[in-house]
């Protein structure tokens, strides 16, 4: 009888049907490898036993010899700081490989290569006071299972420190357990210098140890009273700001704590002056920048004392000053005037020494400084009145002397009469344009050129500008007439004019000042001299350090549009230092005869005006054309210098007159 059995068919519950995948997916779970291992071990145990009972049964010795296991693993370790593993699935991959080589060994193989199992006692790490069941798991995490596990793990400071920092355990907490001194906390957390605090811990000793030390900041604490928990103290008058504290007992040295010697640490970080440029006899106010950097604030008020030269004015009150804030109290500024020379300014915080500063030396700040005697030159032209606005594109009058002294043009006139380059690096005339017309090309090569913002001069102010004058009452005419267009290009501007012809007409066109095409509304110039106030018919130019030509040697210009009597009685009192008159004959032999005046007629041919001026100003040229050109020159020297002639007269034409 044929007993062999058909094959079943396959059906859906086959290994390989996705319901069995599915449902061995859900569970293949995580395991450690410590509970694996456990599990392999338990099988090798079965399958020994049973291969015993064969051997008995056939009188044939069966043996396991060796086991070779190699998983596709995903391994990852979860926030108690275990390792997990799971076996990859059929549908997955995973680049880690876990291989286990067991093999059998002898029992005296086995005592030949291994160290003895140290003694264990039965102390569970559930025994220690106090230990929760999260420390004995983050404890677990590192392979510490026991109390002799944790002794072994932390038999100095270092070690006790590592343990603490991966299991999260307190460093107290465990030194309480291994029966070391330690400090629980501080109180308070921070105090002033010489502060009494609190030390909480424990294993102490019931008595004062006379060996033991306490330190902060390296300095050493008194010890006020003793107990095997708590310990009193009293800090250093002479600490400052954080530091650690720790003790040494029985030569035991516990962890360190930190506290904080709070205290006030007032310094004074600079000293500013408003105006900058200190002239002597004039108004100056200082301003002391003084913060508390320290930790604390200042408890009661202090004072605070500005001293000139080493003379101490009045001490003056400050209030309380938190910590990081600094000081905004009107003490902290002192407005004085000082004469011309070399001066020290000196701002000191807490000269009484209220506070227990950090430093003190940082409590004062000297400021070394110069003041000058402001150098002024007092002026007159009677033309001034008929200007109108300060500015060349609106003034009713083409005034280069005055005009000049802030706006600078392209081209400037030599005292002779010809042109010049003045904010134009180079100047040349173009024929050779396609529709037959003649261009003026300017160079703007001065990278040095700024207006007295300090922003920098570009081709865009020279179209800006010339655009406006055509609108203008004095220039739209001459513009409308010759300019055909201005084209800014780079640092290049090109006037295209109507025609082949470059008139002497169009001169002083060139001449005009240039204004940014910036600003706040009131024209900006490049000129020595800067506009600063306006007091009635009195102009106040104040000197532009940024001059592309360098920093004028005056400070000051006050200009006035006196009359003609008034301007010749201050001329003759010293009151004016120059003055431009209307020409009279009689009015010039007056004026030449003074030794301390120089006097010039303009134009010599047709005179119209009369130049008066100091023989103290020095390197002032008037002429027919801008007297304002070297304005940046000028200086008044010390003492008169006498002059029995007058200086010979110039034309519009260049040429001399002798008198």
């Amino acid at each position: 009888m044929n007993r062999s059995r058909k094959p079943k068919p396959l059906t859906q519950t086959h290994a390989n049907s996705p319901a069995i995948r599915a449902e061995n997916a859900a569970n293949n779970s995580e395991w450690q490898l410590a509970d694996f291992v456990d599990a392999v071990a338990a099988e090798i145990d079965r399958a020994e036993d049973t291969l015993s009972l064969k051997s008995y049964a056939r009188g044939v010795t069966f043996a396991l010899k060796q086991l070779n296991l190699e998983l596709e693993v995903k391994v990852r370790r979860d926030a108690t700081g275990r390792i997990l593993f799971r076996t990859t699935n059929p549908d997955e991959a995973s680049a880690t490989v876990l291989k286990l080589d067991l093999a059998q060994m002898l029992q005296s193989q086995l005592h030949g290569i291994r160290k003895p199992y140290d003694e264990q006692g039965g102390r569970e790490l559930a025994a220690l006071p106090g230990i929760t069941a999260e420390e004995i798991t983050s404890l677990n995490a590192i392979a510490i299972y026991s109390v002799d596990d944790l002794e072994r793990y932390t038999q100095t400071a270092a070690m006790i420190a590592e343990v603490s920092r991966k299991s999260n355990v307190a460093d107290p907490k465990i030194r309480r357990w291994r029966g070391l001194p330690y400090i629980a906390e501080l109180k308070p957390p921070a105090g002033a210098p010489g502060s009494r605090v609190l030390l909480e811990g424990g294993n102490f000793g019931p008595a004062t140890d006379p060996n033991a030390s306490i330190l902060f900041q390296g300095q050493p604490v008194q010890v006020l009273s003793w107990s095997d928990g708590r310990i009193t103290v009293q800090m250093p008058t002479t600490v400052r700001g954080s530091g650690a504290l720790f003790a040494i007992i029985n030569a035991q040295t516990t962890n360190t704590v930190s506290w904080e010697a709070s205290a006030v640490d007032l310094i004074v970080r600079e000293i500013t002056a408003t105006p900058q440029q200190l002239f002597a006899n004039e108004p100056v106010t200082f301003q002391a920048a003084l913060v508390n950097q320290g930790s604390s604030a200042s408890d009661e008020s202090f004072e605070v004392q500005w001293l000139v030269n080493d003379q101490a004015q009045a001490a003056q009150p400050h209030g309380l000053l938190p910590p990081g804030q600094p000081s905004q109290e009107s003490s902290t500024r002192f407005t004085t005037s000082l004469p011309a020379g070399k001066h020290q300014i000196r701002f000191v915080a807490d000269p009484e020494g209220v506070h227990a500063d950090v430093n003190r030396a940082n409590g004062s700040f000297v400021l070394p400084l110069v003041v000058e005697a402001r150098r002024e030159l007092r002026l007159s032209d009677f033309r001034l009145a008929d200007v109108g606005e300060f500015d060349p594109l609106q003034a009713k009058l083409d005034l280069p002397d005055v005009l000049g002294l802030s706006f600078r043009g392209l081209l400037g006139f030599q005292t002779g009469g010809g042109l010049e380059p003045n904010l134009a690096s180079s100047w040349r005339i173009d024929s050779q344009r396609p529709d037959g017309n003649l261009s003026v090309v300017f160079e703007l090569a001065r990278p040095e050129l700024r207006f007295h913002d300090g922003s920098l001069l570009s081709a865009d102010d020279v179209a800006h500008t010339y655009e406006r004058l055509r609108e203008s009452n004095l220039w739209g005419a001459l513009m409308k007439e010759f300019v055909r267009e201005v084209l800014p290009e780079n640092t290049r501007v090109s006037f295209v004019l109507n025609g082949r012809l470059f008139p002497k007409r169009l001169y002083p066109l060139f001449t005009v000042g240039i204004v940014s095409r910036g600003g706040d509304g009131s024209a900006l110039g490049c000129g020595p001299f800067k506009l600063v106030k306006t007091d009635g018919p009195t102009l106040l130019l104040d000197s532009f350090d940024g001059h592309y030509l360098g920093k004028p040697r005056l400070h000051r210009l006050r200009i006035s549009a006196l009359p003609a009597d008034s301007a010749v009685s201050a001329l003759l009192s010293g009151k004016l230092d120059a003055a431009t008159l209307p020409f009279s004959e009689p009015l010039q032999k007056q004026l030449a005869a003074q030794k301390t005046l120089t006097v010039i007629a303009l134009p010599a041919e047709s005179p119209e005006l009369l130049v008066a001026q100091s023989t103290r100003l020095r390197e002032r040229m008037p002429n027919a054309f801008d007297g304002s050109l070297n304005a940046h020159l000028w200086y008044m020297a010390e003492g008169e210098r006498q002059v029995t002639k007058p200086r010979a007269r110039q034309t519009r034409k260049g040429q001399t007159k002798k008198p």
